[in-house]
């Protein structure tokens, strides 16, 4: 169980994805569109699932990207159906390198990240695992300067919007710059 808010994910999804997964079978399923009600169908080749706030499965799509990775959330696949037809893995494909590449699940550049934490928050920012790939180091002042190498900018953002001005963003330039607007915000309703 995962307290909190989370998606609606029916059972046969996963199920259905486990054992293509399992047989290397392709699956076709009827995907909603983001910002629409409209499903359209996709015949996808599953290799492996993403789980966090949002639960994923990391595929690829012949029809349309046959080379690439892509993600796809669970809670849009509206129907599933596994097919006959078997595919070859790619067996170069590592789903942990291609998860590192981001902070979250949005994959983009990766980009060199730097964060400083406050000393009153160092013996907390301590116990995290930010990123596979981190590397942290007290200072002289009791502050944590926390690096590491990913995409997802505005995963990032979300995440060191909770916590506050315990939190300075060095690298890059482009998350100060979308936390600056995220903390400058007017449309929240509390």
């Amino acid at each position: 169980m995962r307290p909190g808010p989370k998606p609606k994910i029916a059972n046969e999804v996963i199920d259905t994805i486990r054992q293509a997964i399992k047989q290397s079978r392709e699956i076709t399923v009827a995907y909603l569109k983001w910002g629409t009600r409209k499903a359209a169908s996709r015949r996808l080749q599953p290799y492996g699932f993403l789980l966090g706030r949002q639960h994923y499965l990391v595929a690829k799509a012949p029809d349309r990207h046959p080379d690439e990775a892509r993600i796809f959330s669970l809670s849009q696949i509206r129907r599933i159906s596994l097919t006959d037809k078997v595919f070859i893995r790619n067996p170069e494909f590592s789903l942990r390198a291609f998860a590192e590449r981001s902070f979250g699940v949005f994959q983009e550049k990766p980009r060199d990240v730097v964060w400083q934490f406050s000393a009153s928050v160092a013996d907390a920012i301590e116990e995290y695992v930010f990123h596979p790939n981190q590397s942290m180091q007290r200072q002289k002042d009791g502050s944590v300067i926390v690096k590491f190498t990913a995409g997802g900018l505005m995963e990032m953002c979300w995440h060191l919007y909770t916590w506050g001005a315990n939190v300075k963003v060095i690298e890059p330039i482009e998350l100060k710059e979308l936390m600056k607007k995220a903390l400058a915000h007017k449309n929240f309703s509390v």
